[in-house]
């Protein structure tokens, strides 16, 4: 009986296959797999007394018809207003009820087919957030769902995850006033600010007219001491600071001042608009020195002049006043009198206070997560502003007081206040995730266009297991300097799925190459999404459905740097291994390349960039970056390993390269001779399956150059 009704069946989809719809011949399209529902809402959170949409769709090609389900609800917190048809069902009708508290039952109908098979929404049920609710997760879920096409055959379907809500307090129109840290010198160790808004984060405490002498026991940690105070009242002796005030008021100045008994005793504070203004008094009184007190001399939330507020530059001075010694009065006569200051803090409010929605993941606002999301990460690095009202692992939006820059708001995905390596974690989690936005920020990201550079590259078969394959993203000519890059690379091919993604890397001398010291592994997210933290890199890769690479590399805390370490050119090498052999080739297609500058823009350049191949780890003759200026081998990674770990080593030159490997007896248990090795960075990999636990000696032969090693196999 089943083979007879699957016979009926195709011989009614051969027909409907060819039936003409008022003209227009009707291409049935029946998809292999079950149909899956989407089910979203328009953009969170909701508060008590609004409105929401909850809309169903499909996101396959399919000849819709009917749709019939169930929706469960929590009835204390939501009710049903209405239904109405959408893209896929209209024109149709389309009915709702309630069948008992929480539970609703709908159905939706077309009254004429489609003229071609398409894919979007088809239903849309308004409910209102009822008045009494309390901030909360709350679930729509989906059951006893039916799909039908325009003959009434069924089709097989399937439900997602439930569509979570989130239901927040209402919020006043403004938040409450809320203390920013403009820029806070803790300097246990350093000049530079602890913490800092983004446009303070290159400045300094300067000494002037002394002699800064290191640091000292502080009143937390340790202090900025000096000496040489001598004569200061003359020709000018301070401590100085010099920040941007941009985007803040209500500003109020914080600091500790020390010295011993024979160092200086009197201090006044100025402040100055500009680096031209009138230097003006901010301390009424001398502010008296104690060398046994950390409390005595302690300035605490003094007030600025208004005149401070949203300034491009202020300058702040601790200026000597006298040349009295704290012990006794007596001019200062000797250079082993100090004096030290600690715990400079300079806060205010924001000029123009709001809320914003941050969806966590999504650090660049633009309603997706992918690996463009890494590179605010970096670009806010270590930023700080005030923490959300409600924070949890939902992707939802949440409601948070905007930070300055409003960009770095979303950067914060953690909901912590403060942007770092706990941040990337909800990358990872929420990867893939869409939401519906009607806008992007503006500027967020701008495309740079060119035309005529290659986005796919062909890798022709055979290709026999062991293969190492080289991808090379490579941009020159960039009229923004690079801190940051990500990428999304799609693989083509029957057997692709045969091709492994083994890392990336940084080719030549324009960026810093990830291969010295030991790696740090800050995440995990799955199996196939991975993040690190090196030397000050930030490096993301996840794998979709081994149908593409999403990758992402940023310079932690860019905006710190000047030119230096910043870069015009920007090659990205990715690595792949074949696990099993591949008949007929694979192809790779860069669909989309961002880069982050030091300013906080991102950039799609996707048309700038040429996507070239190699046949093995290195640097493909065609492509010529400043090459190594001497032969270093770097610790083997990971280490300790099991079974198999990784040299790299770089070449100034072409030599004849041998790699052997000992035991801790000194016997042979490995000997690879390499031959002639092009001038580069190169990679060789370790495979101590048969060998037993124990430290292992390495040692690379470049011509008549020596380099070893030692590492650990823990089986």
């Amino acid at each position: 009986m089943k083979g007879e009704i699957a016979m009926i069946r195709n011989i009614l989809i051969l027909i409907l296959s060819i039936t003409v719809f008022g003209g227009t011949t009707f291409a049935l399209a029946l998809p292999d797999e079950p149909v899956m529902i989407t089910i979203h809402t328009e953009t969170q959170p909701f508060y008590p007394g609004d409105t929401l949409s909850v809309v169903l769709g499909v996101d396959t090609t399919i000849d819709f018809y009917y749709a019939g389900f169930e929706l469960g609800f929590e009835s204390g917190t939501f009710k049903l207003l209405s239904v109405q048809t959408k893209t896929l069902s209209d024109p149709g009708v389309a009915i709702a009820d309630v069948l008992q508290p929480g539970l609703v039952g709908a159905s939706v109908s077309r009254t004429s087919p489609l003229i071609t098979a398409s894919e979007g929404s088809f239903v849309s049920l308004s409910f209102v957030v009822n008045e009494s609710a309390s901030p909360r997760s709350a679930a729509f879920n989906l059951s006893r769902i039916e799909l039908a096409d325009h003959s009434g055959l069924p089709l097989s379907v399937g439900a997602g995850e439930p569509l979570i809500v989130v239901i927040e307090e209402p919020v006043s129109e403004l938040p409450e006033p809320h203390l920013f840290d403009i820029a806070i010198w803790d300097l246990d160790g350093s000049l530079e600010p602890t913490k800092a808004q983004i446009i303070n984060t290159g400045s300094q405490l300067a000494l002037w007219g002394a002699n800064m002498s290191g640091y000292s026991a502080g009143f937390r940690g340790q202090a900025a001491n000096s000496n040489g105070w001598m004569g200061g009242t003359g020709s000018g002796a301070f401590w100085e600071v010099r920040i941007s005030t941009q985007g803040f008021t209500e500003l109020q100045l914080s600091s500790r001042q020390f010295g011993s008994g024979s160092g200086p005793r009197d201090f006044l504070i100025f402040g100055q608009v500009g680096s031209e203004g009138e230097w003006i008094r901010l301390t009424p009184d001398t502010i008296r020195v104690s060398s046994s007190s950390w409390n005595v001399a302690h300035i605490d939330a003094l007030p600025l002049p208004a005149d401070f507020d949203d300034q491009s530059e202020i300058g702040i001075i601790w200026m000597l006043a006298s040349e009295a010694r704290i012990d006794n009065g007596l001019p200062m006569s000797s250079m082993a009198g100090t004096s030290r200051i600690d715990d400079i803090a300079i806060r205010g409010q924001q000029l123009e206070p709001a809320w914003v929605e941050v969806w966590p993941g999504d650090t660049n606002n633009d309603g997706m997560v992918n690996a463009d999301d890494v590179l605010p990460l970096g670009i806010y690095w270590l930023h700080n502003g005030p923490k959300p009202l409600r924070s949890d692992s939902l992707f939802g939006g949440r409601t948070v007081e905007r930070w300055v820059p409003e960009q770095a708001t979303y950067a914060d995905t953690n909901g912590d206040g403060r942007v770092d390596y706990r941040d990337l974690k909800w990358v990872g989690l929420h990867f893939g995730q869409v939401r519906i936005v009607d806008r992007r920020i503006s500027g967020a990201l701008t495309t740079l266009e060119h035309s005529g550079n290659q986005t796919s590259v062909y890798f022709p078969g055979p290709l026999f297991e062991g293969d190492k394959l080289v991808a090379l993203v490579h941009v020159e000519n960039l009229a923004h300097q690079v801190g940051g890059a990500s990428w999304r690379i799609s693989l083509g091919g029957a057997d692709s799925k045969n091709l492994k993604f083994s890392g990336m890397d940084v080719s030549g001398g324009q960026l810093p190459r990830i291969v010295n010291g030991e790696e740090e592994l800050i995440l995990d997210f799955t199996t196939q999404t991975q993040a690190q933290i090196h030397s000050g890199i930030l490096q993301f890769h996840a794998v979709d459905g081994l149908h593409a690479i999403e990758g992402a590399l940023v310079k932690t805390g860019i905006t710190q740097l000047a030119g230096a370490g910043l870069y015009s050119v920007l090659p990205i090498e990715l690595r792949f291994v074949v696990e099993s052999d591949i008949e007929q080739g694979v192809e790779m297609t860069l669909d989309r390349l961002t880069v982050s500058d030091r300013n906080g823009q991102l950039f799609n350049i996707t048309t700038s960039a040429k996507l070239k191949m190699a046949s093995e780890v290195g640097v493909p003759d065609d492509i010529h970056f400043e090459l190594p200026s001497k032969v270093t081998l770097y610790p083997n990674s990971p280490n300790p390993f099991n079974p198999t770990t990784m040299l790299r080593y770089t070449l100034p030159e072409a030599k004849s390269v041998r790699i052997s490997v000992f035991d801790i007896t000194g016997r042979m248990v490995q000997d690879s001779d390499m031959g002639i090795v092009a001038p580069g960075a190169h990679s060789f990999r370790i495979d101590a399956s048969g060998w037993s636990t124990g430290v292992y000696l390495y040692r690379l032969t470049a011509g008549a150059e020596v380099r070893h090693g030692k590492m650990m196999l823990v089986k």
